[in-house]
Formats: C-alpha cells, structure tokens, sequence
C-alpha cells in the first residue's frame, strides 16, 4: 500500500510539472507566432526581432533597466509616445508583451527606413538616433562601423548578430516552427537565405 502511495505521488508530480512545462512551451510559442504576426507587417525577419529580444531582455516580459526602458523591447516611455504619438500612453501599457512588440518592430521598421542599414539601425536602437545621425555626420561618408565610439552598442550589436544565428541555427532544427516564423509568401525576402527550406 505504501509503495502505491508513493507511486501514485510520483506520478502526480510528474504530471503537475509537465502541465507547467507545457503551460510556459505553449505560452512561449503564442509570442514566437505574434512575433512573426507584428513583424511580417514591416517586412522584418522574426529570427532578428527575437535575437534583438534575447539581448535587450532576456525574455523577461516584465523588465525594467535602469533607464526606465520597459518590457520585451526594452522601450523608453518617451520614444514609445513618439512611435504611437499619444503623451497619454501608460507605462503598464507600453509593458503588455503584445503592445511592447508592435511598438518595438514598429519603431525598428523606421530606424531602418530612416539609416538604410541594419547595422545603423541596431545602433540606434541601442543608442538613440541622434547619437548616430551625429556620428555619421562627423564622419560624413568616411564612417566604419568598427569606429563607432560607443562599445557598449557595439557589443551590443554583436551579440544580436550572434542571437540571430543561433536562432536560426535552432529553427533549423526545429522545423514545427518554420510555418510561423520563417519564408511565408513575400515575407521570405526579409529572412536573406538565412534559413533553408
């Protein structure tokens, strides 16, 4: 009696950990789709916004720097007003996963429209736009990226760089997700051959 008690419990707690497990695999796989979901609008590669997400952090759909940036994204509460164009936007708000994504592809989308490179882009996402526009005009067309004075973006840089690759390196082997996040109708393009059909 003893040993079926004690069986009957292991297999309780097998089952109650797999149900949380299940729970955040799940929960994780509904943000990989709206990433996919947001950034197909702005014909960005998902696989980026993801590694972007990783470095600025970690996943933590409740972050907060030490600047106040909020969220997945990491946005600060003035540049998120400037995206929506609403003074009014709460904090709480610009934190929701979902909110935090649109806001954060969106305002990347413009970054890149704005310096026509994604390495320029990325630094100003990570330092500001300003700072950047400022750089390049210093340095007119003569710039190289390996210049830029900040090291702490160029780190950064660097290890979205490096996020993106594993990233696709782990969807290539996980291919369940490919329907959702990668080569789908035009959006293929955005994706530079990095991952094989």
């Amino acid at each position: 009696m003893k040993k079926l008690v004690i069986f009957i419990s292991i297999i309780f707690i097998i089952y109650i950990l797999f149900a949380i497990g299940f729970y955040y695999f799940l929960s994780e796989v509904i943000m990989y789709y709206d990433i996919y979901k947001i950034s197909k609008q702005y014909a960005i590669d998902p696989v980026e916004i993801i590694a972007i997400i990783q470095a600025e952090s970690g996943f933590n759909k409740k972050a907060k720097s030490e600047k106040g940036a909020l969220g997945l994204m990491q946005l600060l509460p003035e540049t998120a007003y400037e995206i929506e164009n609403d003074s009014s936007l709460a904090a709480m708000k610009i934190r929701e996963p979902i909110k935090n994504l649109e806001l954060g592809i969106k305002y990347l989308s413009r970054l890149k429209g704005r310096f026509q490179s994604k390495e320029l882009a990325l630094f100003a996402y990570h330092s500001g736009p300003s700072r950047v526009e400022r750089w390049l005009k210093e340095n007119e067309k003569d710039y190289k990226i390996e210049d830029y004075p900040i090291e702490s973006t160029k780190k950064y840089v660097d290890d979205v760089y490096k996020n993106e690759i594993k990233w696709h390196n782990f969807f290539r082997v996980i291919r369940v997700f490919y329907p959702y996040l990668v080569h789908h109708n035009t959006y293929a393009d955005a994706t530079n051959g990095l991952v094989a059909e």
